[in-house]
């Protein structure tokens, strides 16, 4: 019978080993992919500041950093300092801009304005101000 053969009855014992191991690993897992809200409160934080901020500067630098999942960088001058625009989703500044471009952001005010001569273009940031709020609403 198979059930009397060691060959089989070791298998059981590796699979609950495995299973020991396997599933504390994995609530771990889940708490800290969904219930963690330390980085709901910082793109909170950050979509606060980002909305009180107020800046103009003209389009130097645009490129992708593949090594961190591939952001979309725009960088900025303003003055004669070099302003780096990451740390959330700017691939619509990124995908509207040229090199060369103003890009204009008003203090409380969810749009940011890309000048290009007589052009203007609005790039819209409302959809990442309504995620930052449903978040802070959710708790």
């Amino acid at each position: 019978m198979i059930t009397d053969d060691p060959y089989w009855s070791e298998i059981k014992v590796k699979k609950k080993y495995v299973i020991a191991v396997f599933i504390p690993i994995f609530l771990v897992f889940i708490y800290y992919a969904f219930f963690s809200t330390e980085n709901q409160t910082s793109r909170i934080e950050f979509a606060k500041n980002l909305f009180k901020s107020n800046f103009t500067g003209i389009v130097v630098r645009k490129y992708v950093t593949w090594s961190n999942h591939n952001e979309h960088v725009v960088e900025i001058q303003i003055n004669s300092r070099i302003q780096r625009l990451s740390g959330f989703d700017w691939s619509n500044i990124y995908n509207l801009s040229y090199i060369g471009d103003t890009i204009i952001k008003n203090a409380d005010e969810k749009v940011i304005i890309i000048r290009n001569g007589n052009r203007d273009t609005i790039a819209d940031m409302v959809e990442y101000y309504q995620d930052a709020l449903k978040i802070k609403n959710e708790k």
